[in-house]
Parts: structure tokens; C-alpha cells; sequence
């Protein structure tokens, strides 16, 4: 083989090689996870007055760029208050929250926090804390939708094979020139695409 075709081939062969380690690194970064948790919600302000704390389950994805600290989730999340005083009644929300995550700190620990816009359909017959008028609702379950945002806080603990993390937000509803806030805690586990891959950067 003359020098030509020689350097020719052991450039192909570096090239393959870069391309292939760089495509292992991506994956091993843990471009793709999906979580699921749960916990308590609570309600502050005007909310605070017109219903007591709860529970949420939250279920979501997330995808980051590689080799940085930024992610972007899409968070389903669905809490339940209940009356604070007098007869029983209830007030759910559901959210569907597009959010920005920053990772502070890589490695195994790796707080980080996270903010964005989000749209929630509020149900239930606790016409106080939904912000809805009983007479003009009808008859219950009353309903109704709103823009709003959150943003929040949290940690994550990676294993080998998934993630445990802790977060709290602050969900800040929209309703009728006022606001409906809660703060859910919510604990759960995160996995990689594909399942089990053991990540290397601790970026959630």
C-alpha cells in the first residue's frame, strides 16, 4: 500500500473511532430520563385560606443537550386539596409544566433547580380555593383552566442503573385576576434511556 492510501486509511480509521467515542459519551451522559414520584402538596396564600394540604403524583421526561448542565422537562403533574374546614370537599389540579432545568453541581449528589410556564385545569366542588363561581358554575364538579407557571428546587442521588431525587416547587396559578398557589413535595425515581445505562456526569 503506497503512503497515500495508508494515511488515507489511518484516517478513516481515527475518524470511526472519534465518532464512535463521542456517541458512547453522549449516552453515557444520560441525554433521555424519565420520572415518576409523589408526595404532599401544600397550599400558601389566598389558597391556604379555602383548602388544607394534599398529596401530587408527578410524571414527566426530560432531555438535555449533551455536555451541558441544561435540560429541558416536561412535567405532568396532579395534586388534590381538601377543605379546610366545614363540610368535606375537594379541589384538584392538574398541570402540564414545560420547565427549564440547571444542574449547580455534577456527581453523584447534583442539586439543581428548575422554572417555567405551565397549563392547569382545576376541578373539584371547593368553590373557594378553584376561584369559581358557584352560581354561574352550575352544578358540581366545577371546572376551569388556566395559564400559570412554577419553579422549584431539588436533588438527585444517581446509582448505577437509576436516580433518586427530592424536589419541591411553587405552582402559581392564574385565576380570575388572582392567584391560586402550592407548594408540592414530591420524591421519586429517574431512569436513563435506554434502561440501566450507567451514566458518568451525574446531570440529571
Amino acid at each position: 500500500m503506497q503512503h497515500g492510501g495508508f494515511v488515507r486509511v489511518r484516517t478513516a480509521v481515527v475518524a470511526a473511532v472519534l465518532v464512535g467515542g463521542a456517541a458512547r459519551a453522549a449516552g453515557a451522559q444520560e441525554l433521555i430520563r424519565g420520572y415518576l414520584g409523589g408526595g404532599v402538596a401544600e397550599p400558601i396564600g389566598t389558597l391556604s385560606g379555602a383548602a388544607r394540604g394534599g398529596y401530587n403524583i408527578l410524571l414527566g421526561i426530560a432531555a438535555r443537550a449533551p455536555f451541558t448542565r441544561l435540560s429541558f422537562r416536561l412535567d405532568g403533574m396532579f395534586s388534590e386539596l381538601t377543605q379546610s374546614h366545614g363540610a368535606s370537599a375537594y379541589a384538584q389540579f392538574a398541570s402540564g409544566n414545560l420547565n427549564v432545568q440547571y444542574t449547580l453541581i455534577t456527581g453523584p449528589l447534583a442539586p439543581y433547580l428548575f422554572a417555567g410556564p405551565g397549563y392547569y385545569f382545576l376541578r373539584g366542588d371547593n368553590v373557594a380555593a378553584l376561584g369559581v363561581s358557584e352560581p354561574a358554575a352550575g352544578n358540581p364538579p366545577f371546572q376551569s383552566s388556566h395559564f400559570g407557571f412554577d419553579g422549584g428546587l431539588g436533588v438527585r442521588y444517581r446509582l448505577r442503573s437509576f436516580s433518586l431525587f427530592v424536589e419541591a416547587r411553587d405552582q402559581f396559578v392564574l385565576v380570575s385576576g388572582s392567584e391560586r398557589t402550592y407548594v408540592p413535595v414530591t420524591a421519586g425515581i429517574s431512569v436513563p434511556y435506554p434502561w440501566g445505562e450507567p451514566g458518568t456526569t451525574g446531570i440529571r
